[in-house]
């Protein structure tokens, strides 16, 4: 069997992924925003870091030039397409993120996932200790009646989302194949998380998505012995999410547009969601919709307790898509559900179910949580690119899971 080795491009972008993920992965410690606070320059470190990995995807990018000049066309087309929001928008990350995107090209989605997890577990044992052994990290705060902990990260709900990130990469790496004891481990270390967080949506995906592959597994078994029929045929499966993903985009979008506190039912929608269709709205009002983006400033929790922003009061959109499309505009946000819709329909062709549950499953949690283009928690964004040469050369390849 030939040995399925690493090549040089690809030990350039996943050197480039681990520096800048992890970059971004430390930044939202509780020890990086002591650090911070306190006048170090470890806010410099981190920038020239990120910069670096910056080069690294150029140099992989222009290195496919004499190869692939038609994708590195492409790149630069998608560059000068969305160059206008450096000018309009929040900030020049998006011109950043088309360098990942586009030195995805060819390089093993498995990988990617592998350099993530390694990171992100990395981290939650890291801040862990910091808040066990070392008292960095290891407060709690009252919010909204709930008692949230630090666990060592610089905001009480990033441990979860950390773990969710862990638990989505850990099942496909796992090709959906979960034994007892993982099951039990992903269950129980999320509800002890919540507990100490009472980070809802996190939670709520998390187990979730590991009912889901239960449920897969039991029905796949139970049909292969013909006790029971065909439900639902994967092929409509498919299909299904990728108008979810479409669906959610729109909901996430838009949906803030209708409030008004002279509906009663948008008032206690509103409570439930804990405000995020009245602050939607006023992120509408006062941004407004537009091409490119706009300079918005958003002033979360964790801004207003280190005091790192220009005001106090609570200003922070957390619908993902509105998020996205008031910071970088309706282009980049259409630029990203392509990424995504791209990766479900590499999923279908693959035969990979486990990943397109994770993608709809985010695609769900972006409604509601601002984690759509996440390079600490989610490279499923990454995964469309990544997959298209391999479909481009095998066709329709099956996975594992179409096996099973």
């Amino acid at each position: 069997m030939k040995k399925d080795s690493l090549k040089g491009y690809e030990i350039l972008y996943l050197l480039a992924l681990c520096i800048y993920v992890g970059a971004f992965l430390f930044e939202g410690t509780y020890l990086f925003n002591i650090l911070k606070d306190s006048g170090e320059t470890v806010e410099l470190v981190m920038k020239i870091l990120r910069y670096f990995a910056y080069y690294l995807c150029f140099v992989r990018i222009i290195g496919m030039m004499k190869v692939k000049y038609n994708w590195v066309f492409a790149a630069i087309l998608s560059a000068v397409c969305i160059a206008p929001i450096i000018v309009f928008g929040a900030d020049k990350a998006p011109l950043f993120y088309l360098l990942f995107f586009f030195g995805a090209k060819d390089v093993k989605f498995e990988r990617i996932l592998k350099v993530f997890f390694c990171l992100q577990a990395a981290t939650l044992i890291f801040c862990l200790i910091c808040a066990l052994l070392f008292n960095i990290g290891a407060e709690s705060i009252p919010d909204a009646g709930r008692i949230r902990s630090f666990l060592g990260f610089g905001w009480v709900n990033r441990a979860s989302y950390i773990w969710l990130g862990i638990v989505f990469e850990y099942v496909c790496l796992k090709k959906g194949k979960l034994n007892i004891p993982e099951v039990l481990i992903a269950v129980l270390v999320a509800g002890v998380i919540y507990k100490k967080t009472a980070t809802r949506y996190s939670f709520v995906m998390t187990v979730g998505l590991i009912v889901i592959i239960v449920l897969r597994e039991i029905y796949v078994k139970l049909k292969s012995e013909g006790v029971l029929p065909v439900i639902v045929k994967e092929k409509k499966l498919y299909k299904g999410m990728k108008w979810l993903f479409i669906l959610c985009a729109l909901f996430g979008t838009f949906f803030c547009k209708l409030y008004s506190p002279n509906i009663g039912i948008m008032v206690k929608l509103n409570r439930v969601l804990n405000s995020r269709l009245s602050l939607g709205k006023n992120g509408i009002n006062t941004y407004g919709y537009s091409l490119f983006g706009s300079k918005t400033e958003w002033i979360g929790a964790s801004t207003q307790m280190w005091e790192f922003g220009s005001s106090q009061e609570y200003n922070y959109v957390d619908f993902g898509y509105l998020q996205l499309a008031l910071d970088y505009g309706i282009l980049m946000l259409i630029l990203a559900v392509i990424l995504y819709e791209m990766g479900l329909f590499v999923a279908e062709r693959k035969k990979d179910i486990t990943i397109a549950y994770c993608i709809s499953l985010l695609g769900i949690l972006c409604i509601f949580e601002p984690r759509l283009v996440d390079f600490t928690v989610n490279p499923f964004i990454l995964y469309g690119i990544a997959g298209m040469s391999c479909l481009m050369k095998s066709g329709n390849t099956e996975s594992d899971d179409s096996k099973s």
